[in-house]
């Protein structure tokens, strides 16, 4: 009998299947087409949340790389209730503003008009420091997709 060896993808994903293969909660599928994904379906958002939290987002193997999904199977939250409760207690988001018509569905995400200043190397500014609003910070480091829009309350 020969044996056909995996490639370090397929193997990473056996791996990812075996550390939860005891779990009912936890289903790991492989998928191959455009690119390598391997899907890990978590029963209840906490526990999806708590997986993503240990598995990286992409592993790379050389000049391939598999990107590694968690998804909730239940209790699926919206865009907008992910912001509401990633920014709960924090003054820097104003609302979240969810919106459907002719276009299409968005949510708006509003952030306090207040200017976000720290420390960057910028030789631009006396002090080194870079101000902008916190909706570009948020469109710099937020990945939360392309059916969100990053607004500045109105001040009057």
């Amino acid at each position: 009998m020969a044996l056909k060896e995996s490639s370090p993808w397929v193997r990473y994903y056996r791996k990812i299947d075996q550390l939860f293969k005891l779990d009912d909660d936890v289903k790991v599928v492989y998928e191959e087409s455009e690119k390598i994904v391997i899907k890990v379906y978590v029963q209840g958002a906490v526990k999806a949340e708590a997986v993503s939290a240990l598995l990286p987002e992409q592993k790379s193997f050389g000049n391939v790389t598999a990107y590694i999904e968690v998804i909730p199977s239940n209790d699926q939250q919206s865009m907008a209730q992910i912001l509401r409760n990633a920014f709960s207690g924090n003054p820097a988001l104003v609302e979240v503003v969810e919106s459907s018509g002719g276009w299409g569905s968005f949510t708006y995400a509003v952030f306090s008009s207040r200017p976000a200043q720290y420390f960057a190397d910028n030789l631009g500014d006396v002090r080194g420091n870079e101000t902008c609003l916190l909706q570009d910070l948020a469109k710099e480091v937020l990945e939360p997709g392309k059916d969100i829009l990053f607004c500045t309350e109105e001040v009057y």
